[in-house]
């Protein structure tokens, strides 16, 4: 039989497999606004977190000015000579002392998605795992801590699925209010505000009407401590101090000593008396002792100082 001749296979270096991987990361919208802890008021976090959104709007104007030229007649002859500057519109100038500071309105948009991204933020930090498994469309863990509500994701928001979705005549935030951490920065700066909002109204007063537009995990818990914490409700309900008690006289602590030898003398009345065939007024002196605490009555014969 022929012999096959082996192939002459030359010989290489080392060769590595190339494998590629992709990693997906979830934008998070604590990534976008100013640090909650550096701030302690919600006004000033929503306020700082709406110029940020301002900002980000400003940027993506499109430029629709064009800078004016000059061009020769004989290149372009419909093109007006001028030499006029464009007159553009001012924007309010606030001005202090020397220096001339440019100012631009919030507008009531940016305040609200302000305060839509500081709640979504709040829950991207609070629940992690859960806004994860709804946006997956995976039932939540049953070690979650909102494993008893029924949560829902809307407008990028975890919101719980009430029985009252029907009502047309009740806002949306109150059918289907966000859920929030009781424990996190944002939602004690919120709670804080309503508290002081309501002019500093009690523990019951602000839940109702936090209730109306979110549902806190631990509410009561921390509207308690909040309210407890707060200066002006200190102030309040301080009470003047009770000072503190004396001594007894001598006459109080005398021991072995026969009843009513140190007395003491009121009145009280006055009060009706039948004398014979008539109704008069009479006062009703009350003896007591002061070291046996006994008491004795007797009537006075007038109204008069004399009956003493």
């Amino acid at each position: 039989w022929p012999h096959d001749k082996p192939p002459q296979l030359e010989i290489t270096g080392e060769e590595r497999t190339m494998i590629l991987t992709e990693v997906r990361e979830r934008a998070r919208a604590s990534q976008a606004i100013p640090d909650p802890s550096r701030f302690s008021r919600w006004e000033r976090l929503q306020r700082a977190t709406a110029r940020v959104l301002q900002f980000l709007a400003l940027c993506r104007v499109e430029r629709t000015h064009y800078k004016r030229t000059m061009k020769k007649g004989d290149q372009d002859p419909d093109w007006k000579k001028t030499s006029a500057r464009r007159v553009s519109k001012q924007r309010p100038v606030l001005v202090y002392d020397n220096d001339v500071k440019n100012f631009l309105p919030l507008d009531a948009l940016f305040i609200q998605q302000a305060e839509t991204l500081l709640v979504r933020a709040s829950q991207e930090e609070a629940f992690p795992e859960e806004v994860r498994d709804v946006e997956d469309d995976k039932a939540v863990s049953s070690h979650s801590r909102l494993r008893l509500l029924p949560i829902e994701m809307r407008g990028k928001l975890l919101c719980i699925r009430s029985r009252i979705a029907a009502a047309e005549d009740i806002p949306e935030p109150t059918r289907s209010p966000p859920v929030l951490d009781g424990n996190h920065r944002v939602t004690r700066l919120y709670i804080d505000w309503t508290h002081r909002s309501l002019h500093h109204g009690g523990v019951e007063m602000t839940i109702n009407e936090i209730r109306q537009h979110y549902w806190v995990i631990k509410l009561r818990t921390t509207t308690r401590s909040i309210v407890k914490s707060c200066l002006m409700c200190r102030i309040r309900r301080a009470t003047p101090p009770v000072p503190a008690t004396g001594n007894h006289p001598r006459t109080r602590l005398a021991h072995h000593q026969r009843p009513f030898t140190f007395t003491g003398l009121d009145y009280f009345g006055p009060l009706s008396v039948t004398v014979g065939r008539q109704h008069q007024k009479r006062y009703v002196a009350l003896f007591t002792c002061l070291t046996t605490r006994a008491v004795h009555l007797e009537v006075a014969a007038s109204l008069s100082a004399d009956s003493a």
